[in-house]
């Protein structure tokens, strides 16, 4: 019983580290970019990078 119960809590672990890494990686509009014209694509890419080099 205890061996199951360190396994379900390892892989528990495992599923909430990615979580966070994802939520991390998607942050603002969890990585959707809502237009469809390159312009505005490209000034929320520009946009997410400047956010990403200031959290460094």
């Amino acid at each position: 019983m205890q061996k199951l119960r360190e396994v379900i809590h390892s892989t528990t672990n495992k599923v909430e580290q990615f979580n966070a890494f994802s939520k991390w990686l998607f942050f603002g509009g969890e990585g959707r970019i809502g237009d469809n014209t390159p312009k505005e694509q490209e000034k929320r890419i520009c946009s997410s990078q400047t956010q990403t080099i200031g959290h460094d």
